[in-house]
């Protein structure tokens, strides 16, 4: 996974570079002194790849990180924006964001937040592919209920109780067309 780290603390920065590089990401780390790491990171996000996660900090001396995320949701389609936080942190501050970690979190609370934005980006690529064009064929087959297929013709009910030839069932959902031929076993003579 691509992630961007702000922070106005460089210190904090390299930790959560270090951290998230050994869980085998990859960190664009921008830290600058208040908050003049926001111009950087608004330029990272137009990058290729852009960044799966933006983890910035939710207050620096001259702006929210609620700004960042509400300029982050117009450039970068589907980035998951986590906020780190003091305590308290006011609710306007985390108004943009997907989440949110205490600044100081044990490294497991932010592997955590790390694997949720991870199914996030996995769950924003799925929706993405199943709009595309060639998508019914990939559905997997746990995602609908069983269908109905009669034991002697094999014929197939659909959801609204109809009963249609195998082929034509299978034809109309992924687009498959078949052809009758014997196989090996049927065309020996008997």
């Amino acid at each position: 996974m691509l992630i961007l780290v702000g922070t106005h603390e460089p210190t904090a920065g390299r930790g959560l570079r270090t951290q998230l590089e050994s869980e085998g990401h990859r960190v664009l780390a921008v830290a600058a002194p208040d908050g003049q790491w926001l111009p950087a990171a608004l330029r990272v996000l137009a990058l290729t790849p852009s960044p799966d996660l933006a983890l910035v900090d939710a207050l620096a001396p001259t702006f929210a990180g609620a700004d960042f995320a509400a300029v982050a949701r117009r450039s970068a389609a589907g980035l998951w924006v986590v906020l780190r936080i003091t305590d308290p942190t006011p609710a306007s501050a985390l108004a943009d964001a997907d989440d949110f970690i205490l600044t100081g979190a044990p490294p497991a609370e932010l592997a955590a937040r790390v694997r949720l934005a991870e199914r996030h980006s996995a769950e924003r690529a799925a929706r993405h592919h199943e709009a595309s064009p060639a998508a019914p064929a990939a559905r997997r087959a746990d995602d609908e209920p069983p269908v109905p297929v009669c034991q002697t013709c094999r014929r197939v009910r659909d959801p609204a109780g109809r009963w249609e030839a195998l082929e034509s069932f299978v034809s109309a959902r992924v687009g498959l067309r078949f052809t009758h031929v014997l196989c090996p076993i049927c065309a020996k003579p008997g």
